[in-house]
């Protein structure tokens, strides 16, 4: 089809604030509250229709900065710029293209003039996620067509710029197989801080959620996991001991990612950690049910150095080091197979990065590059549906989701808010009281209703119960 062509009439930013109900070790940093960022776009399209779109996002501290001369409230203020910067460059009359054309032109524009300034591709990556996904909310909505039909159809003009390395590559074809899915399995994320045992929860929140992972394996019988790592090898290798203690319990196999967070200096320090794994005997479940370590070195040493014969022991996957849209294939030739899915880093890049791992894979005659499904601080609402939607449209069968277990709800909210979501999205959500509760049914969400006119969610947000998003909001930890 023709893909339709829109221009951007204006642009709103607003924020909620999120409490925590447990504190999380977020890297290098512990939250206890922080701030979702909403979006709202409206366009305007070729034949004169109006829609609006939305995209959200947790402004998390020392995540897409982790530059130890700033502080965790000085990184969200560089978050807050980013996007503030990004609204005055679409706002620039660049005239009616398609949503791909736009993507492109302010992708380009916003890394430029924040690298000018000295600011992170991670921290750009994340305003230019926040534009895209809300021109392909809007569009969606005015098309009446889900996301995934969206980009099956051609709807979004989205051509062979998507993969600029592969020319030839037919886009348009390898797109037509997106589809819903009906499930992901949720891969549950084991924070530094969390209590394993419920001998181990103390004066935790009455509010009828499990604290420990012991009970979250009990009540919702996850089966796959993201163990989070320090950098420190005894504590780390203490650490998986006593969790694996817990899920060798566990009857059905269960599936591990470990999350090194750049927290390991060189790959030695990395060769070490797995020598003590594979030769502790207590460990050799745990080990076997290893699916990849995520981001072990910091991000800049993921392009000089290569992982040489620890790639041929475990796969890696990359995650902070993913600030650009060629970082993937930069990192595969150092050796590192996985990339990780996050529609905070961008919507097109994504599904270039979908598209790169199934033509290496053609190539090869197997599987030798994977995306997988990477964000824990995404709320209930807007910000966990839209990343869901693109983990679905990635191909990814599992996603790593804990954002409902931190904060609890859809905070922030009315009341009305908070039913109408439960009432449009009911396989994913169930209302307790006037909380919005994840459906997690034997370790598995049903997202179904994702498919649905829109980017993932079938309604918009209440923004008259937000506040505009401004610089020096309250503390974030």
């Amino acid at each position: 089809m023709t893909a339709p062509e829109i221009r951007i009439r204006s642009i709103e930013l607003f924020e909620r604030p999120v409490r925590f109900r447990l504190p999380f070790r977020f890297g290098a940093v512990t939250l206890t509250q922080a701030r979702q960022a909403f979006l709202r776009i409206e366009i305007e399209t070729g034949d004169g229709g109006r829609a609006i779109g939305v995209s959200a996002d947790l402004l998390a501290p020392k995540w897409f900065d982790k530059r130890p001369e700033l502080s965790p409230e000085e990184t969200v203020e560089e978050l807050v710029g980013a996007l503030l910067s990004a609204r005055e460059e679409a706002l620039a009359d660049r005239g009616f293209a398609t949503v791909f054309d736009h993507a492109l032109a302010l992708g380009g524009a916003i890394r430029e003039t924040l690298a000018a300034r000295g600011i992170p591709g991670l921290v750009a990556a994340f305003a230019i996620a926040q534009l895209e996904r809300a021109m392909v909310d809007a569009l969606c909505r005015h098309a009446g067509k889900s996301v995934f039909e969206a980009v099956s159809s051609g709807l979004l003009g989205i051509d062979g710029r998507l993969l600029p390395e592969r020319p030839q590559a037919e886009i348009g074809g390898a797109l037509e197989g997106v589809a819903p899915r009906r499930f992901l399995w949720l891969r549950h994320t084991v924070g530094l801080l969390d209590p394993l045992r419920e001998e181990e929860v103390e004066d935790g929140p009455r509010d009828g959620l499990p604290v420990s992972l012991e009970a979250v394996v009990t009540r919702h019988a996850i089966r796959f996991f993201k163990l989070k790592l320090g950098g420190d090898l005894e504590a780390d290798h203490a650490r998986l001991g006593d969790i694996a203690r817990l899920l060798d319990r566990l009857v059905e196999p269960y599936h591990v990612t470990l999350d090194g967070n750049e927290q390991y200096a060189d790959p030695a320090a990395l060769a070490r950690l797995l020598d003590r794994i594979e030769a502790d005997r207590r460990l050799e479940r745990l080990r076997n049910s290893i699916l990849y370590i995520e981001q072990p070195l910091p991000r800049a040493m993921t392009f000089e150095v290569d992982l040489g014969p620890l790639a041929e022991r475990v796969s890696f996957l990359i995650d902070e080091a993913d600030d650009r849209p060629d970082s993937f294939p930069r990192a595969r030739e150092r050796g590192y197979r996985g990339v990780s899915v996050k529609a905070c880093k961008g919507f097109f890049t994504a599904l270039a990065n979908r598209l790169r791992c199934e033509l290496a894979n053609a190539d090869a005659g197997r599987t030798v590059a994977f995306p997988s499904s990477e964000d824990l601080t995404t709320q209930p609402g807007v910000a966990l549906q839209q990343d869901l939607a693109l983990a679905a449209l990635c191909g990814c069968v599992h996603s790593e989701k804990n954002g409902h277990h931190f904060a609890g709800g859809m905070q922030g909210a009315t009341a009305a808010e908070t039913r109408a979501f439960a009432e449009a999205h009911g396989d994913l959500y169930r209302l307790e009281g006037d909380a919005l509760r994840l459906v997690i049914e034997t370790g598995r969400l049903r997202i179904g209703s994702l498919a649905c006119p829109g980017y993932g969610a079938a309604l918009l947000p209440d923004f008259g119960a937000m506040r505009p998003l401004a610089r020096g909001g309250e503390a974030h930890g």
